[in-house]
Formats: structure tokens, C-alpha cells, sequence
């Protein structure tokens, strides 16, 4: 029967370590996470003793009162056995040990510690550990008499291996706590020795020597776990930290995107009201302009008067079509854009806007041919934004084409149904890396800062969102030969009539 109680309560103290030590890691991850916002908590050693001192005073709390009771029960199996004058008074030290060391517990499970109390509660901690393993030591070598006893030394030196085996496995859910499995166990490896000392047949020498195994098995296996609980506490504090840090680093970023928003539409706001504060006065510079360039009122006294009425008139309509075009920009950015939509061919658009750049083209000598295929059916879409992106992509060929050079303009279908339109010229085109910058509102290229070429960079930005905003989009790549295509597509949902496939059906203008 006595030997039943002292081998159920090995059996106990060699499971509960290991699910001891899962609950502290447990306890290691939780106390971590709730620490994760205080600026403490980092991969200092301060913070990470703290965290796992929080994690071993919750675990020890909750098995000092099992340690109690089989410590209790097995100290009474020994000394009903044996019984001696220092058993007793070893005994209740031994639990009154335990007692303080639960009231510590308790008391720091329960609170906060600075860096200097963190240091104070491990040091008394590991003072406890160190004089229960004392009080081990002490009550374990009485059990271990030369066996002057016929029938009972044997059952003696083995009940003194069986318990020091069992109060050094009672240490390893200390492991925790840097140092406190060490204290609780190395005290103890002298009782295998008192027993080879004492025994006085083999098989006895063979378990004292089998016990002194697992102590060292168990003193190594408790400097891993405190390493890797060390090393758990960092890594969960290290995350801690990014988590916070990408926390702050988020919402630093979505305050800046607001403020970008907010920049946004100040900018569009205010373009749009001094477009509208410019239109005004243009329109009366204009209408005057015209009335002096056609004599309206009388012939002027000197042909220069008409000639610069004439200035006047041109310059006029320019800076006004100027400021159209920033209104609708303005209006494409915060998507108040109305859509006018009306059926029509896309190589209609491309001949009207090929006639109005014609006497330019001519003056530079440059060729402007036009490929449209014959099937092309109407679409449905915004005329005056179709033709506005058309121009555009006429001017910057114009603008960048060589003197005697080609600009070709081609109208087609694509290969998902829907239609484009491509302006080929042989200009010194636009780098893959500058793209990006062109498209973007009042964006140009170095070659175009580089020459000093005329514009404010709106008409590459405005083509791309007209594109986007009927179902499109713009590309830029470049030319066969040299220069720069770029093209825009129409989807096959505008496409009036059902696309039958072209002979010019070009599969990579989807």
C-alpha cells in the first residue's frame, strides 16, 4: 500500500511539469499580449522578467496547493516509516516554505513591478526554491541509514531515491523563472551519492545511479525550457513591439492619406474656382478681340490694329481652352464628370481632329496618315471627350515629331470586341521610368523640361481618365520603328452594332 501512494505520487509530479510548463507558456503569451501597449515592455531584460515573472507567480499560484498536499502526504509516509526528532520541524519549515512562497504569488501575480522590484521578488524567489531544496536535502538524508535494520534499509534507500527524484521533478515547472529549477534540483544530487555510499547490494547502487541520471537529465532539460522561455518572452515582446510599431506607422500613414485627400481637393477646388474667376474676363477679351479683327464698328486706321486684334483673339482662345481643360480636370479627379453620350464612328473623330492640326502639320512638313478599318460599326460614347483625347495625342505627336517626319493615326478593333484608337510618331518617345510621371496631372517628361517644349502636362492626364472614365484605358509604349504609340481603347459595352473580327484586330490593344 505504501509503496502504491509513493509510486501514484511519482506518476503525479512527473506529468504536471509538463503541463505546468504549458500553462506558463500560455500565461507567457497572454501577459505579453496584455503588455503590448505599455513602452516598457521591449527586448529589454527588465520587461522580460517582469513577463515572465507574471507567468510563473500565476502558474506556481495555481500548483503550491497540490504541492502541498502530496509533499504533505509523502513526508508523512516517510516518517511513519522512519520517524525522527528533525522530521517534524523539517516538515512544517518545508511547508511553511511552500505557504510563503503561494503568498508571493499571489501578492505579484497581482500587480505591476518596475525594473528595481523585478529584481527584488526573482531573488526571493529563488531564495525560497533554494531552501525548500535544503529541506528536501536534510529530510531525504535521514531516510538514507546504513541498513542495520533486517528487512527495512532497502525499502529505506529506495523511498530516498523515489522522493528525490519526485522534489526534483516538482522543480521543473519553476523553469520559468531563470535560475529556479537549478536551485531546486542541484541541491538534491547528493542523496544518489548517500545511497551508493549506503547501499549494500548492486541492484541498489544501479537505481541510486539510475536516480542521479534523471536528476542530471532533468537539470539539463530544465536549462532548455528556460532558455526557450527566454527566448518565447523575446520573440512575443519583439512582435508586441512591430505590432505597435506598424500600428503607428499605419495610422501615421492613413492620417498623411487624408491629408493628401484633403490637398487633393483643395487644389482641384481652387483651380476649378480661378478657371471660373479667368473665364469671365477671357470671354469679354475675346468677344471684344473679335469685334476689332472684323471691323465691325469701321476699318482701322493702320492694318497692324487688325493684325494684333488678331494676336489677341488667337492668344485668347487658347488660354480659354486652357482653362477648360483644368475645369475638366478638376471635375475628372473628383468625378463629377458628366457623360454626354451620343452614337457616332471613331474614324469620324480622328478626320475632324487630323483637319484641325493640318495647317500645323503642314508647316512642319509632317505626314499625317490615317488606317481606319472599313467594318468599324458607331459607339456610344462623349463626342467632345473622345475628340479632346484625340487631339491631345495629335498635339504631343506634333509637338515632338522631327521636321519632314510621319505621324500615323490608326482606328481598329481589339481583341476582347471593343475598339482603339493609336497615334504612332516618330519622336524621341517617352522612357519606360518616366511613364508614370507623365500620366500624372501636370507631369512631363525630362526631354520636354529638357527643350523647354511648350504645355503645362494636363493632356496625357486628362486622355487617361476620359479613357478610364468610359471603360477604357490608355497605353504608351513604344513604336516599331521610333517614337512613341499611344493609343486608347473604347470597350465592347459601347460598341453599338455586334464586332466582327477585323483584318487590323490587334490582340495586345485589349
Amino acid at each position: 500500500m505504501q509503496r502504491a501512494v509513493l509510486l501514484g505520487a511519482l506518476d503525479h509530479f512527473m506529468t504536471a511539469p509538463g503541463q505546468a510548463l504549458a500553462a506558463a507558456h500560455r500565461q507567457c503569451r497572454g501577459e505579453t499580449r496584455s503588455r503590448s501597449a505599455q513602452p516598457e515592455i521591449d527586448a529589454d531584460d527588465a520587461g522580460l522578467h517582469g513577463a515572465v515573472l507574471h507567468a510563473f507567480c500565476d502558474v506556481q499560484w495555481r500548483q503550491i496547493p497540490i504541492h502541498i498536499l502530496l509533499v504533505g502526504a509523502l513526508v508523512w509516509v516517510a516518517s511513519a516509516l522512519y520517524p525522527t526528532e528533525a522530521g517534524g520541524p523539517l516538515t512544517a519549515l518545508l511547508a511553511g516554505l511552500l505557504v510563503i512562497e503561494a503568498l508571493a504569488c499571489w501578492r505579484v501575480a497581482r500587480r505591476d513591478l518596475r525594473a528595481r522590484e523585478v529584481t527584488y521578488w526573482r531573488r526571493i524567489f529563488l531564495g525560497v526554491c533554494l531552501a525548500q531544496a535544503g529541506c528536501w536535502l536534510v529530510l531525504l538524508s535521514l531516510l538514507v541509514q546504513p541498513p542495520g535494520i533486517a528487512g527495512t534499509g532497502s525499502f529505506s534507500l529506495g523511498a530516498a531515491l523515489v522522493l528525490s527524484l519526485i522534489a526534483s521533478a516538482s522543480a521543473m515547472p519553476k523553469a520559468l523563472l531563470p535560475g529556479a529549477a537549478r536551485a531546486g534540483i542541484v541541491p538534491l544530487l547528493p542523496i544518489p551519492l548517500m545511497v551508493i555510499g549506503a547501499s549494500s547490494t548492486t541492484q541498489e547502487a544501479a537505481l541510486a545511479v539510475l536516480t542521479l541520471a534523471g536528476q542530471l537529465l532533468l537539470l539539463v532539460a530544465s536549462g532548455r525550457l528556460e532558455r526557450a522561455a527566454a527566448a518565447a518572452a523575446k520573440s512575443e515582446a519583439a512582435i508586441a513591439a512591430s505590432h505597435a510599431a506598424l500600428g503607428l506607422a499605419r495610422n501615421a500613414a492613413d492620417r498623411a492619406a487624408r491629408r493628401a485627400e484633403r490637398a487633393e481637393l483643395s487644389k482641384s477646388m481652387f483651380l476649378a474656382s480661378v478657371s471660373h474667376e479667368l473665364r469671365t474676363p477671357l470671354n469679354a477679351i475675346l468677344g471684344f478681340s473679335e469685334v476689332m479683327k472684323n471691323e465691325v464698328f469701321g476699318s482701322h486706321s493702320s492694318p497692324s490694329y487688325r493684325e494684333y486684334s488678331s494676336d489677341i483673339h488667337g492668344s485668347g482662345q487658347r488660354l480659354l481652352a486652357l482653362v477648360n481643360e483644368i475645369l475638366d480636370l478638376a471635375r475628372l479627379e473628383e468625378g463629377n464628370y458628366p457623360i454626354e453620350e451620343a452614337e457616332f464612328r471613331l474614324g469620324e473623330v480622328a478626320r475632324s481632329e487630323i483637319e484641325r492640326i493640318a495647317t500645323a502639320a503642314s508647316a512642319k512638313g509632317i505626314a499625317v496618315l490615317m488606317r481606319a478599318d472599313d467594318d468599324l460599326p458607331p459607339i456610344r460614347a462623349d463626342r467632345r471627350a473622345l475628340g479632346q483625347m484625340t487631339m491631345h495625342l495629335l498635339s504631343n505627336a506634333l509637338k515632338f515629331s522631327p521636321s519632314g517626319g510621319r505621324i500615323e493615326v490608326r482606328c481598329g478593333w481589339t481583341a476582347r470586341g471593343g475598339q482603339y484608337l493609336s497615334i504612332s510618331d516618330e519622336g524621341p518617345g517617352i522612357p519606360e521610368e518616366e511613364i508614370q510621371a507623365v500620366l500624372s496631372s501636370f507631369g512631363r517628361g525630362a526631354r520636354a523640361h529638357a527643350t523647354a517644349t511648350p504645355g503645362v502636362g494636363i493632356g496625357l492626364s486628362i486622355v487617361s481618365r476620359f479613357a478610364e472614365l468610359h471603360g477604357g484605358r490608355l497605353v504608351l509604349r513604344r513604336a516599331q520603328r521610333q517614337g512613341l504609340e499611344a493609343a486608347f481603347t473604347i470597350p465592347a459595352s459601347r460598341v453599338v452594332a455586334t464586332p466582327r473580327a477585323g483584318a487590323d484586330a490587334r490582340p495586345n490593344a485589349a
